[in-house]
């Protein structure tokens, strides 16, 4: 006497469940592979920019920092990553400066898109200037889940441009800078102010029409765009100014 079970149900249940098995793993497989090609192509894409950045936790936490930044430092990512972004080694100078960086961490952190000139430290403890920015983004919910740090060295030249243009702007002169045609190409200046004018206003214009009421004015310019250098003494609002202008 024997007792006969049917177990096609159990034998087609297994092989489905094998099925389901290996498509799985096919698909995980396919999602790793996809995910290190991605994670690939941002690496390469991250360490080819010239400009040094990085990305941070809100807190300020340094988690990736692409070629350019580390080789300017001379350090390794498994140097500073996992670490407070003030306490790498481009800011290690001053401690005014890594207040200003705790409060730009800051404002970042609440979302708001912070920039500004500041020094940083190379390999070398050399300073470089760099137009440094931190860029706050954003999650679904609107919350902050990242900062990027960025920055670009400046020039030399742009340096001292930057210099000259704080001192223009504050000191009590107006500069100034004619075409051919007398069309103004810069107008600069805290003494502007005297004439009712913003810096630059006036690029554009022509000063022939600008100063058309106003020969006093007029024609020092006129004199000076024909090759003439002049320097004069006059009024202009009330206030005694010199004046000199050259081709």
């Amino acid at each position: 006497m024997g007792v006969h079970t049917d177990i096609t149900g159990q034998v087609d249940a297994q092989r489905t469940l094998q099925d389901l098995n290996a498509l799985l793993e096919q698909r995980v497989q396919e999602r790793t592979r996809a995910l290190a090609e991605s994670e690939r192509r941002f690496r390469s894409i991250f360490d080819s920019q010239f400009q040094l950045i990085g990305l941070l936790e809100p807190d300020g936490t340094l988690i990736e920092a692409n070629r350019t930044a580390l080789d300017f430092a001379g350090v390794t990512l498994e140097d500073v990553v996992g670490r407070p972004f003030w306490t790498a080694p481009w800011w290690r100078y001053s401690d005014e400066v890594l207040q200003e960086l705790r409060d730009a961490l800051r404002r970042a952190a609440s979302g708001e898109t912070v920039r500004y000139d500041v020094d940083i430290l190379d390999m070398n403890g050399q300073a470089a200037t760099i137009d440094f920015s931190l860029k706050p983004v954003f999650g679904d919910q609107g919350q902050v889940i990242l900062l990027i740090p960025e920055g670009r060295i400046i020039s030399e030249e742009r340096r001292l441009a930057a210099v000259l243009q704080a001192v223009v702007s504050s000191a009590p002169l107006i500069l100034f800078a004619l075409d051919r045609q007398g069309r103004y190409l810069l107008s600069d200046g805290a003494a502007l102010a005297t004439l009712g004018r913003q810096p630059n206003e006036l690029i554009g214009q022509s000063a022939h029409e600008v100063y058309r009421q106003q020969p006093q004015v007029l024609e020092p310019m006129k004199r000076a765009l024909v090759g003439e250098k002049v320097h004069e003494i006059g009024t202009m609002r009330g206030s005694r100014s010199r004046a000199g202008t050259s081709r």
